[in-house]
């Protein structure tokens, strides 16, 4: 059922096709999932340690894609309010991602070198990284941008004498001290919760939180009192949680209501026989007839 057919039985429908490398060029026929997307269009070599190999990234990918799957159809949707055509999208997933790294493709034009991985380090920043705490794989991600956070920074970690020494004395000289300076911060955190390193830094107006799993995500007081997670129940009445919309928007409420989600097939007549107009021949129960 190709967008030809579904076009015959209703003029203004519209089909949004998202695959591997699209419907034109020489690797249409090619197929894929998220490690080969992110390979392919290039944040792959751009992400992991300066001395590994490229990292294979996999469902944030795929999240993206489908990110980048809902403006071309509000387009479209859009257009067949004004037009009342319909429309073909053709979405790459590659061009999706592509899209994203955009910015790396000046360097090479400009200098005639192309980036590759750094890790955690930033090209102006530091400290800049991710540093260990107290407990079993527990982390914290801190980012000083500039000389006044530097300065707080090293006032609310008790040690001035950093903010004093010549070897941190701008953002150039931090630079250029680099593992020195992390070596310092890592011996800090790491006499801490990553709790306690966040709560302490944020106050001081200093960008740091911990490296949540999914657990610390779901148990968060910020995330929980935002409504961000939204509880349904499945078919055999288990409750669950899901991701909810992330936005808020003041004079329309976005909240989802707890719900069952649906069964196998359970929408096929609402799909086949009210959206698409076909006679209720074509289908039966959960099944569609050839």
């Amino acid at each position: 059922m190709g967008y030809g057919a579904l076009r015959r039985l209703r003029p203004d429908i519209i089909l949004a096709s998202a695959s591997a490398c699209g419907a034109q060029g020489p690797y249409r026929h090619f197929g894929g999932f998220a490690p080969i997307f992110s390979a392919l269009a290039g944040p792959s070599h751009l992400t992991g340690y300066e001395d590994g190999s490229p990292t294979e990234m996999r469902m944030s990918i795929d999240l993206r894609v489908g990110t980048a799957c809902v403006f071309p159809i509000m387009a479209a949707l859009r257009h067949r309010q004004r037009t009342g055509e319909g429309q073909f999208i053709d979405n790459s997933f590659v061009d999706a991602i592509a899209s994203l790294v955009g910015h790396v493709m000046l360097e090479p034009q400009m200098t005639g070198r192309s980036p590759s991985r750094s890790g955690n380090k930033d090209a102006v920043m530091a400290p800049h990284n991710c540093y260990p705490c107290q407990g079993t794989d527990r982390w914290v991600s801190i980012a000083v941008g500039g000389d006044d956070e530097w300065r707080a920074f090293c006032g609310a970690t008790g040690h001035s004498e950093w903010a004093a020494d010549p070897r941190f004395a701008d953002a150039y000289a931090r630079k250029r001290h680099e593992p020195l300076l992390d070596a310092l911060v890592a011996r800090w955190t790491m006499e801490r919760t990553a709790t306690q390193v966040m709560t302490t830094l944020q106050h001081a107006g200093v960008a740091a939180v911990p490296s949540f799993d999914s657990r610390d995500l779901a148990e968060d007081p910020h995330v929980r009192e935002r409504g961000f997670f939204v509880p349904y129940r499945t078919e055999k009445d288990a409750a669950r949680i899901a991701a909810g919309p992330q936005w808020r928007l003041p004079d329309a409420p976005t909240d989802a209501r707890e719900r069952v989600i649906p069964g196998m097939g359970q929408h096929n007549a609402y799909a086949f026989q009210e959206m698409l107009g076909s006679p209720r021949t074509m289908w039966s129960g959960s099944r569609v007839k050839r």
